[in-house]
């Protein structure tokens, strides 16, 4: 078993208030609880990343750096395992509150304990049924005229630019304007849009 996770805390060094938990002493406040690896911890440091979606947390962040100093960030607990760090980050999360739930003081968006998107794996069926729930919302399907009259039925168009080295973007903005030429490998030429 890999115990390389740990469960960590931001908090802010303008609030000296103590929270406690069964886990740790907080001596100011906590406003993140997270669980990570390696330098996950620091990740939310990097205010003009587009993956902090965490709008409050990345302005309190920020609002202590404008103010001329850092969050505290401390390592509650090391040496976890994957499933031991998300049930300690889960109940700490739960023990001191979220501020959106009017709880605590704390900006989770969730209450913490879940595996991250990365380690989640749709089984063949639900792919199977996003794929077929999909079908008529996203993908256009197209029929593909040759210069000799040969017609591809239910062409998918990004896969038709795709095999055939064509700009999607552009033919599917030209698209709407009815048929279109082209120039491909294969000696097609036009494109009729039709809605299958």
């Amino acid at each position: 078993m890999n115990n390389i996770y740990y469960v960590y805390t931001y908090m802010d060094p303008f609030v000296e208030k103590e929270y406690e938990c069964e886990y740790f002493l907080f001596k100011n406040e906590p406003f993140y609880i997270g669980k990570g690896k390696l330098d996950r911890l620091t990740e939310h440091l990097k205010l003009k990343s587009n993956s902090n979606k965490n709008i409050k947390k990345k302005n309190r962040i920020k609002s202590i750096f404008d103010n001329g100093k850092e969050p505290i960030i401390l390592k509650i607990k090391e040496n976890l395992s994957e499933r031991e760090a998300l049930d300690i980050e889960n109940k700490i999360i739960n023990e001191i509150g979220r501020e959106d739930l009017n709880k605590g003081p704390l900006l989770n968006l969730n209450d913490g304990g879940q595996l991250t998107q990365i380690n989640y794996r749709h089984t063949q069926e639900t792919k199977d049924k996003m794929s077929l729930k999909s079908k008529g919302k996203f993908y256009v399907n197209y029929i593909l005229i040759s210069p000799v009259g040969e017609k591809f039925e239910n062409m998918c168009l990004t896969e038709f630019c795709k095999n055939n080295k064509l700009n999607y973007h552009k033919i599917r903005k030209s698209i709407n304007k009815g048929t279109i030429d082209i120039k491909g490998n294969n000696g097609l030429t036009k494109i009729r849009n039709f809605k299958l």
